[in-house]
Parts: structure tokens; sequence; C-alpha cells
């Protein structure tokens, strides 16, 4: 049922041109503000001095003048006398404190042998060796480098070639000559007794350690291709030339051409391995960096598979590194062992 209020003065009627029978639910509700509270500070003179108290306290005997006053007022009295020294400024607030404390961090681990080299001089050079490897017993100035240091001071040299994009290649290390002289590229003797352990790798260098010659070739054959290629390649061409003699002198240098056709490069690989050949047979080298064609690679594996040195060398090669840190393993395994059988028998 509609208001008669409500039609003369539409929605602008006032309260009492409602209707009488409105809901009090209905209603709106006039907000009503609290009244202030009562202030709890008293400004009272004592011994002659004015103070701002508060009543919470009770008043001393000798208080007069005593007046309630707001809570601006005490503030502003607070700050005068702090400005005429006569109150100290309270403190800064404090950051809260944090409930969770985060646990302490545990103490540095100390570094991995896989992640640092050591440098020392050794018989008046300096080398790099692996920590893997007992220290020389004539070493000195011993010095822990990381892996990104050595890079950078070890006296090993790069090469970079570019292609015609200006994009530069992969860096291949060199041997400096104070390097290739050193006692781990040293010759083999004819009666030396090293059997490298076989390894979950299966480098073909690991089936033909028994004959160094073989042991370079193969490293001839391998740069810039996949072993996945050369080894079909290496059963023919040492059917055909099975030793460094029938390769120097008695096939021609067509027949191996037409063996290693498929690694590409055959004529220039022909004839490096030929020469190489040729000089390997000869009395008068003492090193095997000093015959034509071997590098840092093969020489690494040289002294790895051939010589038994691998404490001596440190190899880049993508492949070589990964059955060298399987020696390095091999050797702190069978220490470990060494000192276990060791203390047993002691305790017994």
């Amino acid at each position: 049922m509609m208001c008669k209020g409500s039609r003369l003065h539409g929605h602008g009627a006032s309260q009492k041109d409602k209707c009488e029978g409105t809901p009090a639910a209905s209603r709106p509700r006039r907000k009503t503000k609290n009244p202030p509270s009562p202030s709890s500070f008293i400004r009272a003179t004592v011994d002659g001095k004015t103070m701002v108290l508060s009543k919470f306290f009770p008043l001393p005997a000798n208080a007069s003048d005593v007046t309630v006053i707001s809570r601006k007022e005490a503030d502003r009295a607070a700050r005068a006398r702090i400005r005429n020294g006569l109150l100290q400024a309270p403190p800064p607030n404090k950051p809260p404190r944090r409930r969770n404390k985060s646990p302490p961090s545990p103490p540095p681990s100390p570094p991995s042998a896989s992640s640092y080299y050591i440098r020392a001089i050794v018989n008046g050079e300096t080398k790099v060796l692996s920590p893997y490897f007992p220290l020389p017993t004539n070493a000195t100035s011993v010095e822990i480098i990381p892996k990104k240091r050595k890079d950078d001071t070890t006296t090993t040299t790069t090469t970079t070639t570019t292609t015609n994009n200006n994009k530069k290649s992969k860096v291949s290390p060199q041997l400096t000559a104070a390097e290739k002289k050193s006692d781990a590229y040293k010759r083999v003797d004819a009666n030396n007794t090293w059997v490298p352990p076989r390894s979950p790798y299966n480098l073909l260098q690991e089936n033909h350690y028994f004959d160094p010659w073989r042991v370079l070739i193969i490293c001839m054959l391998l740069n810039k291709t996949s072993g996945k290629q050369v080894r079909p390649v290496i059963r023919h061409l040492f059917s055909l030339c099975p030793d460094a003699e029938s390769m120097a002198w008695k096939v021609e240098e067509e027949e191996i051409e037409e063996v290693i056709r498929n690694l590409g490069l055959q004529k220039t690989r022909a004839k490096k391995m030929k020469r190489f050949s040729q000089e390997y047979l000869g009395e008068d080298w003492t090193h095997v960096t000093q015959l034509h064609g071997v590098g840092k690679y093969a020489a690494d594996a040289y002294a790895i598979f051939c010589g038994g040195k691998p404490q001596e060398v440190i190899p880049h090669d993508h492949m070589l590194v990964p059955y060298w840190e399987f020696l390095c393993n091999m050797r702190e395994a069978g220490e470990e062992t060494l000192v276990l059988q060791n203390q047993h028998s002691t305790e017994n």
C-alpha cells in the first residue's frame, strides 16, 4: 500500500510524510558518535614546578593548581621539556624481533678434487698436477689453483681458427717447447709392463695399448672424427698395416687412402701417417712429441695408455678426460682400500 506523502513529494518526502506502518527495521539509523574518553593526564604545580602527571598514580601531597588536560596538551608539554633539556627523548622504535630464526648456515665444505689443480715446481720446471695423485717428493712452491685459473695460468698455448663467416672454431690446446720435453712424454721402453684398466667407455686405445704405434695412429684418425666412424676403419687399416714397418715401407700411400676414404682428408692423413711411421721406427727420438703429427691429444693418450703416467698429464679431449678421471677414481678407491686393510690388520 502506497503512502500519501509519497504521492505528493515523491522520493523527497520527509520522515514525517512516511507511512506510520513502516517497520522499524527498515528505517535508517542515525550514526551516533562515541563520547570522548576522559583524559588520563593532570597538570599540577609541585614544589613550584609545573608538571604533567598521570591520574592513575596518586598526586603528591603538596600538589596545587590541579587541572585535567587533554592528550595533545600533554604531548606539547613533553616536547617542550625535551627541547629545554629537562626530559630525555625516548629511543627510536626498534624493528620487531623475528620469532623464527633461520638455522645457522653450515660451514663451507672443502673443495672437491675435481674443481682445482695443483701448481708446483718439480726439477726446476713449473707443472700443473692433478690432485688425485700424490705430489712428487721434490715438489716445491705448491699452490692450489681453480680450474678456471688453470686455463689462464698454464703455459699451454692455444690456437683458434676462423671460418669464412668470422666464427671462431673450437680451441685446440698446443704444447710449448718445455712441455714437449716433459717426463710424461718420454719414449716407452720395450720392457714396459703397464696395462691400462678396462673402462665402461670402451675407447679404441684400450684395445690396442700393447702397441704404442697403434695408439698414436688411432689418435690421428680420431682428430675431427668420431669414434663411431673410426671403429670400422681401424679394423681394415690394421689388417692392411699391422705394424709401423708395414705402413712405413711396405704399403703404398694410395692403398692407405682407399681404406680411410670414408673419414675424409684421406690424402693428407695417409701422407701424415706414413711419415709418422717412418720417424717412429727411428732411434733418434726421445719424446713422442718429436714425431710428426703428434699433438697434445696423442701425447696425452701415449702417456696414459702406453707410459702408465696419467698423474703427470691433464688431458683436454672430451673422450680422454672421462677415462683419465676413471683412472683417478680407481686410484683413490685403491688407496682407501689399502688404508682400511692396514687398519684391520693393526686391530687384529
